[in-house]
C-alpha cells in the first residue's frame, strides 16, 4: 500500500506535464483555446481567419480565392493580412476595430476590405478578406462565388472597409438567394445564411 501511494504523486505530475503540452501544441499551432460564444458546427475553423482575393477579370464572374490560413488571436490574422504593417494593441478587440486603425503607417502590400465574425456585434472567430496592393475597391471589384473552407451558413455580423462602399452577401453559392447588405453588426433573417459576396 505504501509503495502504490509513493506512486500516486508521479501519476499526477505526469498528467499536469501532458496537459501543459498539450496546451503548448494547441497554442503554437494557431488554434484558439477559447470557445466562441455560440457552438461552431463540425469542420468550422477554431481560430481567426484570412483569406486573399483577387479582383475580378474582364470576362469573369468570380474572383480567385486563397485558402484561407487561421491564427489564435485577431491581432494575429490582422497583422498577417496586412503583410505586417498594421499592428493591433492587446486593447484592441474586433468590435472596436476601426478603418483607422487599418491604414498603416508606410506602404503597405495588402490590404483589409472586410471582416466577417461567426456571432453577432462584430463578435467571435472572425475570417478577414484581404487584397494585393492599396487601391482596393476603388480600382477594382472582388467577387466570392462560395465561401471559404469552414464558413459556409456561419456569418453573423460583417464590416467593411477600405474603399469599398458595398459588400452584399449572398444566401446561395454564385450569389443567389437573399441578398443582404452589409456592414452590419447582425445579419437579421441572413443570420448565419451567408454562402457568396461581393466587393464593390
Amino acid at each position: 500500500m505504501t509503495r502504490s501511494g509513493s506512486h500516486k504523486p508521479r501519476r499526477v505530475a505526469t498528467a499536469f506535464v501532458g496537459a501543459v503540452l498539450s496546451s503548448l501544441v494547441l497554442a503554437s499551432s494557431g488554434v484558439s483555446m477559447t470557445s466562441p460564444s455560440t457552438p461552431l458546427r463540425a469542420g468550422a475553423p477554431a481560430g481567426h481567419c484570412i483569406v486573399h482575393i483577387d479582383p475580378v477579370l474582364p470576362g469573369h464572374a468570380a474572383s480567385k480565392v486563397g485558402t484561407p490560413k487561421c491564427f489564435a488571436t485577431f491581432a494575429q490574422a490582422i497583422a498577417a493580412a496586412t503583410s505586417g504593417t498594421v499592428r493591433l494593441g492587446s486593447s484592441v478587440s474586433p468590435r472596436s476595430l476601426s478603418a483607422r486603425m487599418l491604414r498603416p503607417q508606410r506602404i503597405a502590400a495588402t490590404t483589409v476590405i472586410s471582416v466577417d465574425y461567426h456571432d453577432s456585434g462584430f463578435s467571435g472567430i472572425s475570417l478577414t478578406w484581404y487584397v494585393s496592393g492599396t487601391a482596393g475597391c476603388a480600382a477594382n471589384s472582388y467577387s466570392a462565388s462560395s465561401m471559404p473552407s469552414g464558413w459556409n451558413d456561419e456569418v453573423s455580423s460583417s464590416q467593411r472597409y477600405d474603399s469599398c462602399t458595398h459588400n452584399p452577401h449572398y444566401e446561395n453559392n454564385g450569389f443567389g438567394g437573399a441578398i443582404y447588405p452589409c456592414t452590419c453588426s447582425s445579419m437579421g433573417v441572413m443570420n448565419d445564411k451567408t454562402s457568396s459576396e461581393k466587393w464593390s
